[in-house]
């Protein structure tokens, strides 16, 4: 099947919607962002990190886990795939069928040194403006997770746990996470 031409100098969602699949696209106000696949490291902190999770809000019928690619759609010139989304059951009205339309609960960014700064920069401030309550900026070279809490509009960072620690999310006061299970 042959892709649609699509301009690319600056989409919407009609337009990125009609990229062809396969290809990791992201669309930050209007300005298309292609990335190449992650490394297996990057997979492997996902595929850990996703399975703990997913366990803990699952027996508690909490919401919903998702990891990427899945699109998070934002506005008609928005939309960014997150490594890992949470969907809390009061907002389940939020999945469709293309996709999660609005801010989920908890976002998680899983940096490598192609990602770091877009991460860190252009995509913090974009789940800072939509209001997404918990961001976590995880690093896998550096043996970081970092947990961002939307307070008065802003991201504040209420964990910076390191090395082999153990991280206790505000989001699930209930969760530990042994950070050495993330990095074997």
């Amino acid at each position: 099947m042959r892709a649609e031409s699509v301009d690319t100098s600056r989409l919407t969602y009609e337009d990125y919607a009609r990229l062809p699949e396969g290809g990791r696209y992201q669309l930050l106000e209007g300005d298309l962002i292609m990335t190449p696949a992650p490394t297996p490291r990057h997979q492997d902190v996902l595929a850990s990190l996703y399975d703990l999770v997913k366990a803990f809000v699952q027996q508690r019928t909490l919401g919903k886990v998702y990891f990427a690619p899945i699109d998070v759609i934002f506005s008609g010139d928005t939309v960014l795939q997150p490594d890992l989304v949470f969907v809390s059951q009061d907002k389940q009205q939020l999945i469709s069928e293309r996709g999660i339309k609005g801010a989920p609960d908890l976002v998680v960014e899983i940096s490598s040194p192609s990602s770091f700064h877009l991460d860190r920069g252009a995509k913090k401030s974009t789940y800072q403006q939509y209001g997404i309550p918990y961001l976590w900026l995880v690093t896998a070279e550096e043996h970081r997770v970092e947990e961002f809490e939307l307070r008065a509009g802003r991201y504040v960072c209420v964990q910076d746990v390191q090395g082999i620690n153990q991280f206790k999310p505000a989001l699930f006061p209930d969760l530990t996470i042994e950070l050495a299970d993330l990095w074997a």
